[in-house]
């Protein structure tokens, strides 16, 4: 962009070449605050898909970006030992992961053993001094077709 004065030489050529600037739309746009549902293409072309879901008081995020996925428990999670925590609302295809995902869920006095399996259910396995409160993040691959 060139700055524009009263008096310059080429002033109705910067103007026409500031406004063909704008409406290029190879330019680069920076946006400060969004919100999107679904997917986001980012300035490396890489796609982005996210997936917000709720099993009782335990909100589930996941992120995908490629082939990695981002999984973040925040919450309570009400499950008795040994238990599954969502075979009515597995994980959806596009974000299970390769092989079954075993983890540590931490809170402030211990933690929980807890299985993703491909299938899409999680699986609580155990705890030691465990209250079931949770704000934890983990990373996973996944081979599943890109989500809808």
């Amino acid at each position: 962009m060139e700055k524009i004065f009263k008096g310059m030489e080429n002033g109705p050529e910067a103007i026409d070449s500031n406004f063909n600037e704008l409406i290029d739309p190879k330019r680069d746009q920076t946006v400060n605050d969004m919100t999107v549902k679904g997917k986001i293409k980012t300035n490396g072309g890489q796609d982005m898909a996210i997936k917000v879901m709720n099993i009782g008081r335990l909100e589930i995020e996941l992120r995908r970006v490629g082939s990695d996925v981002m999984l973040g428990l925040t919450g309570s999670i009400d499950a008795s030992d040994w238990s599954s925590i969502n075979n009515d609302n597995p994980i959806p295809l596009g974000f299970r992961p390769i092989m079954d995902y075993r983890f540590m869920a931490s809170d402030n006095i211990g933690y929980a053993k807890i299985s993703l399996g491909t299938d899409g259910i999680f699986f609580f396995r155990s705890r030691n001094n465990f209250d079931g409160g949770v704000m934890n993040t983990y990373n996973y691959k996944t081979n599943d077709s890109w989500p809808e």
